[in-house]
């Protein structure tokens, strides 16, 4: 897994971006759900990729 800039979006850019709308729909519970759960597949990637 690559930490460095790349021309895709890396696991961690991913984690990223999810942190900053978090904060931008802090008010919005489906978005934050959407995001959960979209975080939660991102977890996923990144433990079979680190196994």
């Amino acid at each position: 897994m690559s930490t460095n800039k790349e021309g895709w979006v890396t696991i961690y850019d991913a984690y990223k971006k999810i942190d900053d709308l978090r904060v931008k729909y802090d008010n919005n519970k489906e978005n934050l759900f959407i995001l959960e759960d979209v975080n939660k597949y991102i977890e996923n990637l990144e433990k079979k990729f680190n196994s």
